[in-house]
Parts: C-alpha cells; sequence; structure tokens
C-alpha cells in the first residue's frame, strides 16, 4: 500500500490533540477526540491493505495478524516494562493492585473490560491510572481479530454491496449507544460493540475509495470541500467538546464523520491533505504510537509523585517530552521490530511470549499482595485503607443514593425515612455529599429522608447532558418534599463542581418553589467542604503524616469554596434560609480538621477527595446540628 504522508499528518493531529487533554492545556477540552480520529484511521488503512491484498490474492491472516503484533505489541512492552520499576516506588498499594491488574489483561488485550468494570473515563482517578489509555488497543485488536473474518466471508461481494454491509453494521453499533440495554457510560465508552462502528467509517471510506465505480467521481472541487468540512467538525470537536458532552453519543458522529471526509479526499491534492503534509506534522505522526503510550505514563505518574497538583506548565512540558520518549520508541523499537529480516518470526514470537509471562506474573502477585502491601509501614496502611472505604450501605447506593444510570423510579420506599407513625424530623436532598451526610444525620435524628443521586445538586432547573435524569429525580424529589413535609430539609452538594451554573441563582428559585409549597418547613443550606488533592489519605501519606499524629492540617485550596459560599450566604439569608458554614465548622484559617474520635478511636474525616467518612459525617452534624439547634 502506498504510504500517504498527509495520513501521518491527521495522526499528529489526533494525538496531540489526546496528549493536550490529559495535560489540561488550555483549548483542548474536547482532545479526547483523538482516539476517534485513530479509530477512524486505522479503519481506513487496514481495510484498505486486506482489500488491495485480498484482490491481488496475497491476503494471509498469519502474516495480517504477525504485521500487526510486530506493530502494536514491542512498543507496549517496552512502555510498560519502563513503568514497573516507578510504579514500585511511588505507587500505593490501592494503586498499586489497580495498576497490577491492568496489567494481567493487557497481553490477553482484554484491558477494556478491566477498565470498564473498576474506572468511569471522566472522573479524577483515571488522572492517576498510567495504563487506562491502552483500552483503545484493546478495542482495536479485538476488531482486528475479528473484521479479517468478516472480509473473507464476504469477498465474492460487490464493494458496494460489502460498502452497505460495512454502514448497515456501523449503524447498529451507533444505535447501541442510545439503547436502554445499555445503559452503564463506563460500557459505552470502553467496548468494542458501541466503539467498534467508528472503525467500521474508516472501513466504509476504504471500501468506497477502492471501487472502481467511484475512482473517478470525486473531483477536486468536491475533494476540496469534503476536506476542509472535514477539518473543521475534528477542530470544532476539540475545541468545543468538554468533559460533560455526552461521550460517546451521537456527539461521536462529530470527529469520525469529520476524519471520513477528510480521508475521502486524501488521494486528492487539496489544501488540507498539503497543510497535513507539512514535515512538522509527518514528524509527528511517524511517532504519534510511541507519543500516545508516553503520555499517560508520564502524565499519571507525575501526579502520583507530586506533593501538590503539577501545574499546567508542568504537564504542558510533560506532553511535549511524550513526544520525544515516543521518538525513542519509534527509533530503537517499533522499526527494528517491523523489519522482518532483523528480527525474525521465531524472535518476534519469544519477546512476547517472555514479556506476557513477565506481566502476567508481576500483575499476579501485585493483585494477590494488594498491591505489595508489605512495602509499607502499619501507620501508612491504615490511611491507604481508607482507599478501599465502603459506601454502599452507608450510603444506600441504588436504593437512596442513585447512580448516574439510574432514575427516579429507582428510590426506594425506605428513603421516606418515616415510620412508627412520628413526623419526619429532617430529610436531606442533595448529590454525594448529601449521601455522605446522612449516617451522621440518621445517628443525630430519629428520623430522616434521604434523596440523593450522583452529580445531581438540589436545583430543579439543573440541565445537565452528562447526567440525563437529574431534571427529573429533582422533580420526584420535589414532589416528595411536598408529601412528607418534613420539619426539618437540608440541601447539600460539592457545589463547586457544577461551575457552568449559576448555582447562587438556581438554589434561589428552588427555595423559593419550596417556601412557596412549606412556608413552615425550616430550609437549610450546607456550604462546601474542604478539598483535599487527589485524596486525604494520599495527602497526609505524602507528607508522612498519620492518622495518630494529627487533628488538623493546612489546606490551601479553600479559596474557591469559601467565594461561592458567601454567594450562596448572602442569597440564602435574603430568603430567611439558614446557611451553615461547613468550613467554620472543619476549619480554622487555612487549617482543616481531617480527624475524629468516633466509635473509640481516631479516624478520619474524609475518605477521599472530600466525601466524609461515617465518623466524619457524624462529626460535622453533631456541630452543625447539635442539641437540633
Amino acid at each position: 500500500m502506498k504510504y500517504k504522508k498527509q495520513i501521518d499528518g491527521l495522526r499528529a493531529l489526533a494525538v496531540m490533540s489526546v496528549i493536550f487533554f490529559h495535560a489540561d492545556v488550555i483549548g483542548f477540552a474536547g482532545g479526547y477526540v483523538g482516539v476517534d480520529i485513530f479509530f477512524v484511521i486505522s479503519g481506513y488503512l487496514i481495510t484498505s491493505l486486506i482489500l488491495q491484498q485480498m484482490q491481488d490474492r496475497t491476503f494471509s491472516l498469519s502474516a495480517f495478524w504477525e504485521r500487526r503484533a510486530r506493530r502494536i505489541l514491542p512498543a507496549l512492552f517496552f512502555v510498560i516494562f519502563c513503568c514497573l520499576p516507578v510504579a514500585w516506588i511511588f505507587l500505593l498499594p490501592y494503586d498499586m493492585q489497580r495498576f497490577s491488574g491492568a496489567l494481567i489483561t493487557i497481553p490477553f488485550f482484554l484491558q477494556n473490560f478491566y477498565f470498564w468494570r473498576n474506572n468511569t473515563y471522566f472522573e479524577p482517578s483515571t488522572d492517576f491510572s498510567p495504563l487506562v489509555h491502552t483500552w483503545s488497543l484493546a478495542v482495536e485488536e479485538q476488531y482486528y481479530l475479528l473484521f479479517p473474518f468478516f472480509l473473507l466471508w464476504t469477498r465474492r461481494c460487490k464493494k458496494t454491496t460489502l460498502l452497505w454491509l460495512i454502514l448497515f453494521i456501523a449503524l447498529i453499533g451507533l444505535l447501541m449507544l442510545q439503547s436502554v440495554f445499555v445503559e452503564k457510560l463506563s460500557f459505552k465508552f470502553f467496548m468494542l460493540p458501541t466503539r467498534g462502528w467508528e472503525i467500521l467509517i474508516g472501513a466504509a471510506v476504504a471500501c468506497y475509495a477502492l471501487d472502481s465505480n467511484n475512482k473517478n467521481e470525486l473531483s477536486i472541487r468536491s475533494a476540496e470541500l469534503l476536506s476542509a468540512a472535514g477539518l473543521l467538525l475534528i477542530l470544532y470537536s476539540i475545541i468545543s467538546f468538554d468533559k460533560n458532552t455526552v461521550f460517546p453519543g451521537w456527539a461521536t458522529l462529530v470527529p469520525t464523520l469529520g476524519t471520513g471526509l477528510i480521508l475521502l479526499g486524501v488521494e486528492q491534492r487539496t489544501f488540507v491533505s498539503r497543510l497535513f503534509e507539512l514535515k512538522p506534522l509527518t514528524a509527528i505522526g511517524l511517532v504519534s504510537y510511541g507519543a500516545y503510550l508516553w503520555h499517560q505514563p508520564l502524565l499519571a505518574f507525575s501526579r502520583h509523585i507530586s506533593v501538590d497538583e503539577p501545574s499546567r506548565f508542568v504537564t504542558s512540558l510533560l506532553a511535549l517530552a511524550s513526544l520525544i520518549f515516543g521518538w525513542v520508541s519509534y527509533k530503537f523499537v517499533e522499526q527494528p521490530f517491523r523489519r522482518q529480516g532483523l528480527i525474525s518470526t521465531k524472535g518476534l514470537v519469544i519477546v512476547v511470549l517472555c514479556s506476557s509471562l513477565g506481566l502476567v506474573v508481576f500483575g499476579a502477585s501485585g493483585v494477590l499482595t494488594k498491591g505489595f502491601e508489605n512495602r509499607f509501614s502499619t501507620q501508612q496502611k491504615e490511611l491507604w485503607s481508607y482507599t478501599n472505604y465502603d459506601v454502599g450501605a452507608l450510603w444506600r447506593v441504588g436504593q437512596c443514593f442513585l447512580q448516574p444510570e439510574q432514575s427516579y423510579h429507582s428510590f426506594g420506599k425506605d428513603c421516606a425515612g418515616v415510620g412508627d407513625g412520628k413526623p419526619l424530623r429532617a430529610m436531606v436532598w442533595g448529590d454525594s455529599n448529601a449521601a455522605a451526610l446522612y449516617p451522621g444525620l440518621k445517628h443525630q435524628f430519629e428520623h430522616v429522608a434521604q434523596y440523593s443521586a450522583s452529580g445531581c445538586p438540589p436545583v430543579l432547573s439543573i440541565n445537565q447532558t452528562w447526567r440525563p435524569f437529574c431534571k427529573d429525580i429533582n422533580r420526584y424529589v420535589f414532589e416528595q418534599i411536598k408529601t412528607l413535609r418534613p420539619e426539618r430539609l437540608i440541601l447539600f452538594a460539592n457545589w463547586i463542581l457544577y461551575k457552568d451554573i449559576d448555582m447562587a441563582g438556581e438554589l434561589a428559585a428552588t427555595l423559593d418553589a419550596i417556601k412557596k409549597e412549606l412556608p413552615s418547613t425550616a430550609i437549610e443550606v450546607i456550604g462546601g467542604v474542604p478539598q483535599w488533592y487527589p485524596s486525604l489519605p494520599v495527602y497526609l501519606l505524602k507528607r508522612g503524616l498519620y492518622i495518630d499524629q494529627i487533628s488538623a492540617v493546612v489546606n490551601t485550596g479553600l479559596s474557591p469554596i469559601i467565594e461561592l459560599d458567601q454567594a450562596l450566604a448572602t442569597m440564602s439569608e435574603t430568603r430567611k434560609v439558614r446557611f451553615h458554614s461547613a468550613l467554620d465548622a472543619l476549619c480554622n484559617r487555612h487549617a482543616c480538621q481531617v480527624a475524629t474520635q468516633y466509635q473509640n478511636k481516631q479516624v478520619l474525616t474524609t475518605w477521599d477527595y472530600e466525601h466524609l467518612t461515617e465518623g466524619g459525617s457524624v462529626n460535622l452534624v453533631q456541630k452543625l446540628f447539635g442539641k437540633n439547634r
């Protein structure tokens, strides 16, 4: 197959988008679509190669898979083995255990299954996962394990028939994203059935391009228009999309169709083609695979090593460093292994088997020893044990604290908290912060209702594309408030999380609606709690502080919370609604309480970056509502 420089230029755009997104570079909020661009490019190139070889009667499954192995595995194994000593030194047991679990799946290209079960791509913990980006390699290799058989099965079909078959299968995959049977956002993100259609778009373009009936249909003017439109679609998605965009979903069509349009005109000397042939872009494109492999470990380990969150300047430098490391991989690993004359098939098999065995053994050892926990002292183990803090029963997850895929129909009867004919003393409404407060409220009051949902602050007009059920959930809770008529209604959320919402204004409208319906109910708003990077246990571990040695620790990240609290307090006061400052209860100037006595022992107040432990919840409720004040 003839080498096309402009495709390397397109690869450069894809890889830099992904890397800059993970490095939090301004202007690349939607840079994650670079993976989708890669999928389409891959589908185009591989399908073109297979169809051409089938047409020439030179196609061989074994040769195809060997070529894929030479392309993917050596560089992948090289990067991972370089990561092992760094992981051993810097990863805490919980993180090492998850890292080890991923290692086991990589030789079998099943890591997307692992991350589906253990991650949501846009959650903060993903930034600390050195191997999470390899999910896309697993999707591709699963696809290329099956796709050649499909092409062999349809080899007697006309190219037009094959094109329509590919488009039909792609449509099924796209529709699966909207299916009620595929609710889990993590499944949609990580799995082949809901991602393979993107690769099929590239396959469809390849099929169209190889159809002799279409050879002369695309004029230079048409190619110019299509490629320009394609580039605009890609740039629009990179700049305009963000973590709140429902993705993958209908929005995925924007970058994938954009890439397809560019590839349709790739044979013509269009402006876009000439742009992508520029030497800086083609140079980056050549090392794009290695750069992609390196960028996530560099960024993730920097977050593990750094005491505070790495600055944007540091992450930008690491993004550029990934290109250098990518060049090293390309020059000294990828190129030698691609040359069959230099490294024989037998040599490749030996390297792959030995590397795979090493990863599986190391990974299994890490999982079985709980992340090689004996590397740490008893005091350190006590701290990191909070990273496995179980909130299922405490928060009543799935029943009174709804997950992102659940609608209000999932609320259970027990959430109403009414029993024995006694009045409802308190009701808490909000997101996961409200769920975390429930154990303390239950400890303080006799009967407490809990209505909480992940990512849903207690405002009636909420409309978040990334959390589609919030509006209906909050409308339902509002009806429950009118029915249950609690003596005290407590609104609590991680207010600072919802930066795109005028929280003071939206909450004001909600309070007005509640006061109109229930003028005698005491409405109380709780402000934000201290936040810790990346979590309180890790924050303390990095500073060599232990539970039995401290009660309060300096927190320099309170300013944004204080600013929003002031706006919420002012708004609440004008409506004669009581505002409770959690910061006033837990912090003194810049130092915040991090441990408390609960059940005759010293426990942390927070188990992750801001959610209260059971002891922390009881502690805060007693400070805010002691003696039911």
